[in-house]
């Protein structure tokens, strides 16, 4: 098999490239794996190399290394091709899909990644193009944006930052939608998030009850709300009790559905696994995990004689090579490191809802462990700011 490494190179500030890649290249020189590295040139290049790739028809496995996004665009090339694997090496702002699994630090140790086991999961298709995730519309997706502006050297922070700065504003959005029974509803919402995993915004448990596996879209429609109501049902929101709460049922609807229509009345853009575009219209449908759906890496616990740890390497590491050569309509891209194969061995992997800690040393659990102490605190006080004092929140 071989086992091409898909880097974006700006994926967590940069990080990906500057402290991640030596670590791998590192450990892969002491394996006989037929590998190669590919440095991405830009968002629409993955896909394409990819699926250039792909259609060789040798067995493959691609690691995205990269955050959510970077991993939808490795799955949007990937999907289809059965001799094709994904793994995923979170490195970017919010790395919400590996939320959805325990041991989520087994996906940074490249020797756990390599003796994983594949499993089929769903995707939600979109058009012709797939989410691996979750498509969030309206104030979700404006806390998006707004993140991504905020320099922090906690993903999550940023999200949270954001969403203290959009939410009190009062957004709403007003749209139409039909679920299987093919009734349309049009009223103004707040946000919209069709699911297939649990977490959004660097930790906001939004679907709860979504499944990687059940063949169903998970969605979530809430109204507009104010004042305290709003601060309690964010605190709620992002620890995923919200479903359960009855003073949220006129908030909030909740739909398992197989197809889902959604159409934009007023202008609003859609965050899909963290890429923000215009949204119009979308059919979204549920791709179960039958022929064509995507097979996803998960890394295991490795045996003895198996290196677990990353080499620490704090530049590149030694008998690094680059060699640059023309990709699908002549594209340039970086390869490193080529050796040769080696098996892989299997792996149960465990879906779980439960938290988890932060993913890198980038990240730090130090953030959370604080947010789990503080119970939500600081997001109720400083809304009450925003709402009653209409105090912007000061950035720093």
């Amino acid at each position: 098999m071989k086992h091409i490494f898909i880097l974006n190179p700006v994926a967590g500030n940069g990080y990906a490239e500057k402290n991640l890649l030596p670590r791998i290249i590192a450990f892969l020189k002491t394996t006989d794996l037929d590998y190669e590295i590919h440095r991405s040139l830009n968002k629409e290049e993955i896909g394409t190399y990819v699926k250039q790739r792909a259609s060789v028809g040798d067995d493959v496995r691609f690691y995205a290394i990269g955050g959510d996004g970077t991993l939808c665009d490795v799955v949007n090339g990937a999907i289809g091709f059965k001799n094709a694997e994904v793994a995923v090496i979170p490195c970017g702002t919010g790395n919400d899909f590996v939320r959805n699994f325990t041991g989520r630090e087994n996906f940074l140790d490249i020797a756990k990644q390599l003796t994983g086991k594949v499993v089929p999961i769903d995707v939600i298709k979109c058009g012709e193009s797939y989410s691996i995730n979750m498509l969030n519309i309206g104030a979700d997706c404006e806390v998006v944006v707004r993140a991504g502006q905020i320099k922090s050297k906690s993903g999550s922070w940023s999200y949270i930052r954001g969403a203290l700065e959009i939410l009190p504003k009062g957004p709403r959005y007003r749209m139409a939608y039909a679920a299987e029974d093919g009734e349309e509803h049009e009223e103004d919402i707040l946000l919209c998030a069709i699911a297939n995993g649990h977490f959004c915004g660097g930790g906001f448990k939004s679907s709860p009850k979504a499944s990687l596996t059940d063949g169903n879209l998970d969605v979530l429609i809430a109204r507009p709300v104010k004042g305290l109501k709003l601060m309690k049902l964010l605190a709620k929101y992002r620890a995923g009790t919200h479903l359960d709460d009855p003073d949220a049922a006129d908030i909030i609807t909740h739909i398992k559905t197989k197809t889902f229509k959604l159409r934009a009345i007023d202008k609003v853009n859609v965050s899909v696994d963290g890429e923000v575009s215009p949204f119009t219209e979308a059919e979204l449908t549920a791709e179960d995990r039958g022929p064509g759906s995507d097979k996803l890496c998960h890394p295991r616990r490795v045996g003895d004689g198996v290196k677990t740890e990353y080499p620490r390497v704090s530049q590149k590491a030694p008998g690094y090579t680059e060699s640059y050569r023309s990709g699908h309509n002549g594209a340039v891209s970086k390869t490193v490191g080529r050796q040769r194969h080696v098996g892989s061995r299997e792996a149960e992997p465990q879906a779980t809802a439960e938290r988890s800690h932060a993913l890198t040393k980038r990240q730090g659990i130090a953030p959370l462990l604080a947010w789990r102490r503080r119970g939500y605190f600081d997001i109720i006080i400083n809304m009450q700011r925003c709402v009653m004092k209409k105090h912007r929140i000061k950035e720093v």
